[in-house]
C-alpha cells in the first residue's frame, strides 16, 4: 500500500466529513490512536472485559488507526512517510546490541 496515497485518502475523508485538520489536530489524532492501541494491549494482557479474540480485533483496528493517522499527518506536513520509515528502520538496524534497552532518562525507551 502506498502511504502517500493513504494519507491523501484520509485527508479527503476529513474534508468530506467537514473536520478541521490542522497540524495540532493531526498530532492529537496520532496520539489518540496510539493511546487506544496501548489500551487494547493492556486490557488484553490483563484479561479485562473481553476475550483474547475481542482484544486482538480491537488492537488490529487501533493499529490501523495509528497508520491512517500517521499517513494523514505526514501528508499534511509534506513528509514522505515511506522514505521516513525506511530511514528510521535503517537507523534501528544499525544500532549496537542492547541500545534499545538502555534508557537515556527516567521511563524513556526510544524506538
Amino acid at each position: 500500500m502506498d502511504l502517500a496515497r493513504l494519507g491523501d485518502a484520509v485527508e479527503d475523508i476529513l474534508d468530506r466529513q467537514g473536520m478541521e485538520h490542522t497540524s495540532e489536530q493531526h498530532g492529537l489524532i496520532v496520539a489518540e490512536e496510539a493511546g487506544e492501541a496501548a489500551r487494547a494491549v493492556l486490557k488484553m494482557s490483563q484479561g479485562i472485559r473481553g476475550t483474547r479474540e475481542y482484544w486482538d480485533g480491537e488492537l488490529e483496528k487501533e493499529l490501523a488507526g495509528v497508520v491512517l493517522a500517521a499517513a494523514a499527518c505526514a501528508t499534511h506536513h509534506g513528509i514522505n512517510l515511506e522514505v521516513a520509515v525506511a530511514r528510521h528502520l535503517a537507523e534501528l538496524v544499525s544500532l549496537p546490541p542492547g541500545a534499545l534497552s538502555a534508557p537515556r532518562g527516567p521511563h524513556e525507551v526510544r524506538v
